[in-house]
């Protein structure tokens, strides 16, 4: 037979809530059917169960049926679906997020709320309606007021949550730039780091910078001027207001002294085998000195900024001179001249030479003179400063203190030279006193003389060689006495010497003949000069008008200048001869042209020549 529905004929459900009803039947139904269900709700026809969850109120009439082979049973079911009670909110009231850090937040609520909302969420967060959940990243810091509700067929619930956003404590990683000079201008800082908010600010030694917020891993500021003025450093730091926030860890910004600007000379000056110091000096404080380019020998103290040391090499070097401090390096070239070594003049010390004939002698001296000089030369000497070379014809004898020098980029060297230049010639009498200066310029340091006649001695301090000659000292003359000057130097005493021809005469006449005399005028006078001595010739002036002397030299006596000497009757003018053998020429002047004239030998008679008033006696 057909089945038999058994089930119950009535039955109630809840709009979105699962309801679950299992038709029954007799006689082994093989399957289920029904009809006229409410939105939500299926059968399934093998086993005859409606479930599912209603959707919308009301009261449904639905057929039920069960069928076999042997036909369908049907029976009707009242169901009744009703609304549900609305949703109450059970989710904390209170939440907690950070800005830039993701944020969530389940809405949750009873009776089965099939929708969501929140409202007043901050920027960042959103809700999800159907789940109830609200997300995001907040960007904003600060205290909200959410509603929050959840909603079923039964109406909906609804909360306020109150949600605090709170800024995170930001970091730095590095700034740009990291320094500058002081007294430079504004600039723009950059600040690089993490948990960056559109209200931090870039802190300066803990005063707020005027801040742009580029994101959240980057800030910039503008520095004042007046923030750089000095050297130094500052602490930077980005500061997140609250709620929450904080200070971030500190970077440091140095602000550096100007470069350093070299203000040693530019030029320097040393020597080969001399030794070299050279100050870099710089303004603001560097910290450190160098040089390159300097020559063999030398070396910088990078410390000090001393360039010391030896050179070993002449030339002119282009050296780079530097300074450094915090705030950079200051350079500038250097123009090193090294010189060659001051030369060195060499021996010979010592020169002779002789008046009225040429004279040379070159100086010698090592490291290539460029030039020479000689000073204290006697005269007639002459030097060529080009070649060092001495040359000419002395003029007057003496013992000559000479400084040499010799030059040439390294500086100058000097030595003393001796001259000597003969003949020295001394003429004394037996029984006078004898007086003679050694003649020697510059600064002899003793004087000697060797060979000197008896009752002559020399004082070596002043070199004066004086004294009265012994008798019988005139049977030796002339005297080779060796004069000498010794001069102290810097390498040693120098000695110049030279041989002094003195002639010792015999002791002069001494007139025996009477004091008085006496004669009548017009009447023949003669009167005899005699003198111990053996007198060479004789003189008397002073004599009455109407005599004559004459001058009677067996050898023709000479003046101081070796020419003989003849006397005129006035006893007042000379007459000259130059030519002390058989033949004299002389000029005679008185007050009108010279005239010459010849004395001849002639057989030992004396010659006479009367004109102006001359009278002219030779004796041979």
């Amino acid at each position: 037979p057909p089945p038999v529905i058994t089930s119950a004929t009535t039955a109630s459900g809840t709009v979105g809530v699962a309801f679950s009803y299992q038709i029954t039947a007799t006689n082994n139904p093989t399957s289920f059917n029904a009809t006229g269900l409410p939105g939500g709700l299926t059968v399934n026809t093998s086993t005859g169960l409606i479930s599912g969850t209603p959707t919308t109120a009301g009261t449904y009439t639905v057929t039920l049926s069960a069928t076999n082979a042997g036909g369908t049973g049907s029976a009707t079911l009242t169901l009744t679906v009703v609304n549900p009670p609305p949703p109450v909110i059970t989710s904390a009231t209170t939440a907690n997020g950070t800005v830039g850090v993701a944020f969530s937040y389940q809405i949750t609520a009873t009776n089965n709320p099939t929708s969501f909302n929140a409202t007043g969420l901050p920027a960042g967060l959103t809700v999800n309606t159907t789940t109830g959940v609200i997300s995001g990243t907040p960007t904003t810091a600060g205290a909200y007021t959410v509603a929050i509700s959840a909603s079923n067929a039964g109406g909906t619930g609804s909360a306020t949550l109150t949600l605090t956003i709170n800024n995170p404590v930001p970091t730095t990683t590095s700034i740009s730039p990291a320094s500058t000079t002081a007294g430079s201008a504004q600039f723009t800082l950059t600040v690089n780091g993490t948990n960056f908010v559109s209200t931090s600010t870039v802190d300066w030694n803990g005063s707020p910078l005027a801040t742009t917020f580029v994101s959240s891993i980057q800030l910039t500021a503008v520095v004042p001027a007046a923030n750089v003025a000095a050297v130094g450093t500052a602490s930077v730091t980005v500061v997140n207001p609250a709620p929450g926030g904080g200070t971030s860890n500190a970077q440091t910004f140095t602000i550096n002294p100007p470069p350093p600007v070299i203000t040693s000379p530019t030029t320097a000056t040393g020597q080969v085998a001399v030794a070299f110091s050279y100050n870099i000096t710089a303004t603001n404080n560097p910290t450190s000195f160098n040089a390159t380019g300097l020559p063999a020998g030398l070396t910088v103290n990078t410390s000090t900024g001393l360039i010391s040391g030896t050179p070993t090499t002449a030339g002119t070097y282009t050296v780079t001179i530097s300074a450094t401090n915090a705030g950079g390096t200051g350079s500038h070239t250097l123009t090193l001249t090294i010189n060659p070594p001051t030369p060195v003049i060499q021996p010979p010390f010592t020169a002779t030479g002789t008046v009225g004939s040429n004279f040379s002698y070159t100086i010698n001296a090592t490291n290539n003179p460029t030039s020479y000089n000689a000073t204290g030369l006697p005269g007639g000497l002459a030097i060529n400063t080009g070649t060092g070379k001495i040359t000419g014809k002395p003029t007057i004898a003496g013992i000559y203190q000479v400084t040499l020098s010799a030059t040439n980029a390294g500086g100058t060297g000097t030595a003393t030279l001796v001259i000597t230049v003969g003949p020295f010639i001394a003429t004394g009498a037996v029984g006078v006193p004898f007086s003679y200066q050694i003649p020697a310029t510059g600064t002899p340091t003793s004087y000697n003389a060797t060979g000197l006649p008896a009752g002559l001695t020399v004082d070596t301090f002043t070199g004066v060689i004086s004294g009265t000659p012994a008798a019988g000292t005139d049977a030796g003359s002339p005297y080779s006495v060796t004069i000498s000057a010794t001069y102290s130097t810097g390498s040693g005493a120098i000695t110049g010497s030279g041989t002094l021809t003195l002639t010792i005469n015999p002791a002069p006449p001494v007139i025996t003949s009477g004091p008085t005399a006496s004669g009548t005028v017009g009447t023949a006078f003669s009167y005899q000069i005699t003198a111990t001595n053996n007198p060479t010739s004789y003189n008397a002036t002073g004599l009455p008008a109407g005599f004559n002397q004459y001058r009677r030299d067996r050898h023709c006596n000479l003046d101081h200048n070796d020419r003989p000497v003849y006397r005129s009757r006035d006893g007042k003018r000379t007459i000259l001869i130059s030519d002390p053998r058989h033949r004299y020429s002389r000029q005679l002047r008185r007050n009108g042209p010279a005239r010459w004239f010849n004395c001849e030998h002639n057989n030992g008679r004396d010659l006479w020549h009367n004109d102006c008033s001359w009278s002219i006696q030779c004796h041979y």
